[in-house]
């Protein structure tokens, strides 16, 4: 980047790095593709930079690295018990699974709620969950197979959380709080060294409630920040705001 200084005519010059986004680049992946959107990223940001009243504006591109690193995908398997931190708060199904399906037991569960034995995998839930689109998924299942999902079961979102000493959201889907996605799913993804496995929530307030707040009182949670209301009615206006945001969890000093 160059600028000159307007008092002596002196030409300054600086080298400024721009990154580009991370991109999964796999056998079948089209590479023009992720080359294009990591240029426009780039492109996007050199951009913003001169616009920003700095006066550097661009002179040449001295280097151009790629950075690469392993792709390690999600690895999902069978049944891990839950963290003791979680067991008593009896906000948690726990499918005992034996095989890869995790993904597939915990969301059928999920959308058919029962009062006794929730965490079997019985021919009931077998036969539940044959009345949803699996054509396609993979299992163990990833982001992108969620995604699929979604797109099959156009009632259904699917929210993933993540622990490790308290709750946060790895995935929370763009259809949450749509209208006509009338069948949420909230999940959360343990782990055990190299095993990962998918648990329902069948309580968010329960589950959130003592890392949000003192008080044992049950609140509704936008799932988008994890924030907490005392009613749904102040949920639901904070929603109109949050639904056009960024999926995070705000944290202060």
């Amino acid at each position: 980047m160059e600028k000159t200084n307007i008092k002596t005519g002196e030409v300054e010059s600086h080298q400024k790095a721009f990154h580009s986004g991370i991109e999964i680049n796999l056998v079948g992946t089209n590479t023009d593709e992720i080359y294009s959107e990591m240029l426009k990223t780039i492109l996007e940001r050199l951009a913003t930079f001169q616009r920003s009243g700095s006066n550097w504006i661009f002179s040449s591109v001295v280097s151009l690295d790629i950075h690469m690193v392993k792709y390690k995908p999600l690895k999902v398997s069978s049944y891990i018990p839950l963290p003791i931190a979680l067991k008593g708060k009896r906000a948690i199904i726990n499918l005992q699974n034996t095989d890869v399906h995790c993904f597939k037991w915990s969301v059928t569960r999920a959308l058919n709620p029962k009062d006794m034995n929730r965490q079997r995998i019985d021919n009931g839930l077998r036969e539940k969950g044959e009345g949803y689109n699996w054509t396609g998924i993979n299992f163990p299942t990833c982001w992108k197979d969620i995604d699929k999902f979604e797109s099959q079961n156009e009632t259904i979102s699917v929210n993933v959380f993540g622990y490790e000493a308290e709750i946060y959201q790895l995935r929370i889907s763009k259809n949450t709080y749509k209208p006509g996605r009338d069948e949420p799913v909230n999940l959360l993804l343990i782990s055990k060294e190299e095993k990962q496995h998918y648990c329902v929530i069948r309580n968010i307030s329960r589950l959130l409630a003592s890392q949000a707040s003192k008080t044992d009182h049950e609140r509704e949670f936008c799932l988008r920040c994890l924030n907490g209301f005392p009613s749904k009615e102040l949920l639901d206006k904070h929603i109109d705001y949050c639904k056009d945001h960024e999926a995070v969890k705000r944290q202060f000093p």
